[in-house]
């Protein structure tokens, strides 16, 4: 077996130093930069906030803002939602322009500042003593969505029907995890204005000898007035105007009494709203009108939940007496429980929102944690050799190319291979680069190019032995 040294002169005499040092200095960017790319491991949780950031010591060399670490959550047609108010559960009717796909809702955690009520449809049974809503909600922002929702929830004496608001559902009171807003919106607003109603229409049919309706339905219009017109819109100053845009009555008897008001009044088409139900009518629209922006965050000065002291030019102070209605208490007990609240009610006053509403949403967030410490000194072990090995084979390369250029007898190997020739004799490596250049040496080839008389005139220095 043959043995020799390996060696590899530059000219250079400061290259080892630099090799070295900068390949030290290489090294240590090398184990740190790998500690940030491979000692961490993604792990994927869930997070009620979609903005969830993390902080990283390497977080200084970043360059740019880092992605989002939460995915969207997208919504389609038949999805329920609450906001973070809480008070309504909503579900999602329509998606007339979608933003996720053809008919996805991609939401990512935006205040809902495009989102008004749009109408309201009410529907009492007196024989039931029953009176069911539906909130129809709409969002749209130029053409990047377009949505309406819907919440439904009823009234009733029955023992047996049960729908509350949500937020009352979820209250303090109900030893959920909800707030005192829904106590009073629910108990003392909504059903207040109910009973007040409820009370002028069981009076006139009894005055009528059961002859006067006994079902009344409507469906009212509401102009879109959402949080992102500004505080000083007009539509949120001044009492919310609203249009009763069809009313049915039904009578004990099965007629019934229709009217739309995009159709023309005729004979067959009149306003049948009559001052037995009109007044309480308002202040229950005007009441859920009000605890529907609530929901959505949007406190406007002619809010009366939020503002009490608008409540008088919202609400119907007295109610008319009639024909049917001729003893009736002619004060409205919603108002009068609202201006001059009770011990029962002070505790929840006043009722406040905190900013617009979110959508009460719980993301799939990916975060980084470091990993153990074995798997950290594998991990970084593994990719530091592989790394360095590369960029050190890759170093040498280039300054083998550069010195080459520059003398010709660079990195030559001085062992085996190292021997050098002149016309075919052999001559000692030993020698110095500089007498190798003036003897105009070549580097070394291989056998097949020296010549054959060369060979046939060399002294033989090994003698085969039969």
């Amino acid at each position: 077996m043959l043995s020799y040294p390996l060696k590899r002169h530059f000219r250079w005499k400061w290259f080892p130093y630099f090799a070295l040092g900068g390949g030290f200095i290489a090294l240590v960017v090398i184990i740190v930069v790998n500690i940030a790319l491979t000692g961490y491991e993604t792990v994927t949780v869930f997070r009620s906030d979609y903005g969830t950031r993390q902080t990283h010591w390497y977080d200084r060399f970043r360059t740019k803002e880092p992605a989002p670490l939460c995915d969207t959550r997208v919504f389609n047609v038949g999805d329920a939602f609450t906001t973070n108010y809480t008070l309504f559960a909503w579900t999602l009717e329509s998606i007339t322009v979608a933003n996720a796909g053809s008919s996805g809702l991609a939401y990512n955690g935006s205040t809902l500042t495009d989102c008004d009520i749009s109408s309201l449809f009410i529907t009492g049974d007196l024989k039931s003593w029953t009176i069911s809503f539906v909130v129809l909600i709409s969002c749209s922002k130029n053409q990047e969505y377009d949505i309406t929702a819907t919440t439904r929830f009823s009234i009733s004496s029955l023992p047996g029907s049960y729908s509350p608001l949500l937020g009352k559902a979820r209250s303090l009171e109900a030893g959920g995890q909800g707030d005192k807003r829904a106590i009073i919106i629910d108990w003392f607003r909504i059903r207040v204005a109910n009973i007040d109603l409820a009370s002028r229409v069981s009076t006139a049919f009894q005055n009528s000898g059961e002859t006067n309706y006994v079902v009344a339905s409507l469906q009212v219009d509401f102009h879109h007035c959402p949080l992102s017109l500004g505080p000083k819109a007009s539509c949120g100053i001044k009492a919310p105007s609203y249009l009763v845009s069809s009313s049915t009555l039904v009578y004990p008897d099965g007629t019934l009494s229709e009217y739309n008001a995009y159709y023309p009044v005729d004979d067959t088409n009149q306003f049948n709203i009559d001052d037995d139900i009109a007044g309480p009518l308002n202040n229950i629209i005007r009441v859920i009108h009000a605890a529907a922006r609530v929901d959505l965050g949007i406190d406007s000065p002619n809010n009366l939940i939020l503002h009490s002291e608008v409540a008088n030019a919202s609400l119907v102070t007295t109610f008319p007496i009639t024909d049917l209605n001729p003893t009736n208490d002619t004060s409205a007990s919603l108002l009068s429980d609202w201006i001059n609240p009770t011990s029962v009610i002070k505790p929840y006053m006043p009722v406040n929102v905190s900013g617009p509403a979110e959508l009460e949403v719980v993301y799939l967030c990916r975060l980084q944690h470091r990993k153990a410490a074995g798997q950290l000194f594998i991990s970084v072990l593994v990719a530091t050799l592989s790394m360095f090995s590369s960029g050190w084979a890759l170093f040498l390369s280039v300054a083998t190319i550069v010195a080459k250029r520059q003398d010709t007898t660079a990195n030559i190997c001085e062992g085996h291979c190292g021997q050098w020739h002149k016309n075919g004799e052999v001559i000692n490596s030993s020698y110095s680069s500089d007498l190798r250049r003036r003897l105009g040496q070549k580097e070394y080839e291989p056998v097949e190019n020296i010549p054959f008389e060369s060979i046939e005139n060399r002294p033989r220095s090994v003698q085969n032995v039969d």
